[in-house]
């Protein structure tokens, strides 16, 4: 047994639930549990591992304020 939970959601992302539940064939139901549960685990997983620059190995040697402005003042580094 289980809870039960009401949401709603977005026009566009129930349309992309519904074709991947029937792509899968799968209930819309199963469809947002794994990807609530992926979503946690992810979630989990970068927590024990220190956050998203510690699971990336460090690869950026940045401290926060380094990395805020980067963002700010560089739009495009992240289509790189």
């Amino acid at each position: 047994m289980g809870q039960s939970v009401h949401t709603i959601l977005d026009d566009a992302l129930f349309h992309r639930a519904r074709l991947e539940s029937e792509r899968q064939r799968k209930r819309i139901e199963d469809i947002v549990k794994e990807a609530l549960q992926r979503y946690l685990d992810q979630q989990e997983y970068l927590q024990s591992r220190g956050g998203v620059v510690a699971a990336s190995w460090g690869a950026l040697k940045l401290d926060k304020e380094a990395v805020r402005d980067l963002l700010e003042n560089e739009p495009d580094f992240l289509d790189a």
